[in-house]
């Protein structure tokens, strides 16, 4: 899903995505719901469960989720998150110390970059840190292996190559590479504490929903490498939004430049601006959510009626097709406006008639 909303839609995509791409998605969504049945039924939950009359409480707000109508039985709630989070060990409290403006990158713990994508979303890193734009660059991911590291690096800015394979070798206790030790790789990083850190300025993320409320809770300007999922629709509609850039695979290299360029250097303030807009939506809206969600959770407790909370259910539910949509008062208006189009043309017409029979009878008694 790489748009939430019609929004940005040509009428091609538009006609795609109704029509076509439910089709070529079913294959995959029927195997995944028969997996699921069948896990079900082995712990005996039916597997036609309803729920369409349940209460979904979901830990997003407004902003971060594209703005549509979602109806009363949905609850935004969120953002819920932990405000506990451990703190730097000494080779983080060390690096960031050393350093001013650090371009820190993340995808999760389910993504799995190859080697194109590390030199995909380096490279462009490496040539902001030649320009002296930033001045470290942590890389952190499970899989910071030497199998999907490439063994090397060639800026397109300078023309110099980096040896990025030191960087893997068991005699080098330092984890020093051609970088000068600038360049930090982990396979773990305890992420609230190094966004929160003021040397961290940018976040290189996959768009993941943990990721992002983190980020903003910690003012980070934003740049988006999506995988899969719902990362690339959130990836576009915060970009859209001005919050953000990102690139994907389809991507040119030079427009990856341009864009990592643009939030790394943010020259007229308007990412940071952005940030600080959506920091404190995040911030508020995350107070009270903990609490919010478990009265919503109570309400549905003592207030169901079975399997339904009837004083939630859309009244459209209740109503036949034709009343909720108005087709009668469609129909009735357009039968009042074609009477009337139609009386009018033909008085138009019985009228411009009389004036032509008029101007013939004149013209023929004026030649006699």
């Amino acid at each position: 899903m790489t748009e939430f909303t019609t929004q940005h839609q040509s009428i091609s995509k538009r006609l795609y995505n109704k029509f076509i791409m439910p089709l070529q998605l079913f294959p995959m969504i029927k195997t995944s719901l028969d997996r699921l049945n069948d896990i079900k039924r082995r712990h005996g939950i039916p597997s036609t469960e309803p729920t369409a009359h349940a209460l979904k409480i979901v830990s997003t707000v407004f902003g971060v989720e594209a703005p549509r109508p979602v109806g009363p039985l949905v609850e935004l709630v969120g953002p819920i998150f932990s405000t506990e989070y451990q703190g730097l060990d000494e080779t983080f409290a060390t690096y960031l110390s050393q350093h001013t403006n650090v371009v820190y990158v993340a995808f999760g713990q389910h993504a799995s970059p190859s080697e194109q994508d590390v030199t995909r979303v380096l490279t462009p890193l490496v040539h902001q840190y030649e320009k002296g734009h930033i001045d470290g660059i942590i890389w952190s991911s499970g899989n910071a292996r030497k199998e999907k590291f490439p063994a090397t690096l060639t800026s397109a800015y300078s023309g110099k190559t980096y040896d990025l394979s030191a960087l893997f070798d068991p005699s080098n206790t330092q984890k020093t590479d051609s970088l000068g030790g600038d360049l930090f790789v982990t396979r773990w990083s305890p992420q609230m504490a190094v966004l929160l850190h003021p040397s961290v300025s940018v976040f290189v993320s996959h768009g993941g929903a943990n990721s992002l409320i983190e980020s903003l809770h910690a003012q980070k300007r934003l740049i988006f490498f999506p995988f899969f999922g719902d990362q690339p629709g959130i990836a576009r509609h915060l970009s859209q939004s001005g919050l953000s850039e990102y690139f994907d695979h389809l991507t040119s290299i030079d427009e990856i430049d341009t864009r990592v360029e643009k939030v790394v250097r943010d020259v007229d303030g308007s990412y940071q601006q952005a940030v600080q807009r959506y920091q404190a939506l995040v911030q508020i809206h995350s107070k009270a959510a903990p609490s919010r969600a478990a009265d919503l959770v109570e309400e549905a407790v003592y207030t169901a009626q079975g399997a339904r909370l009837i004083h939630r259910e859309d009244v459209g539910i209740s109503l036949s097709f034709i009343k909720r949509y108005n087709i009668d008062l469609y129909a009735i208006a357009f039968v009042v406006v074609g009477s009337l189009v139609t009386v009018v043309a033909w008085g138009a017409f019985r009228l411009a008639r009389r004036v032509y029979v008029g101007a013939r009878v004149y013209q023929k008694t004026k030649t006699l």
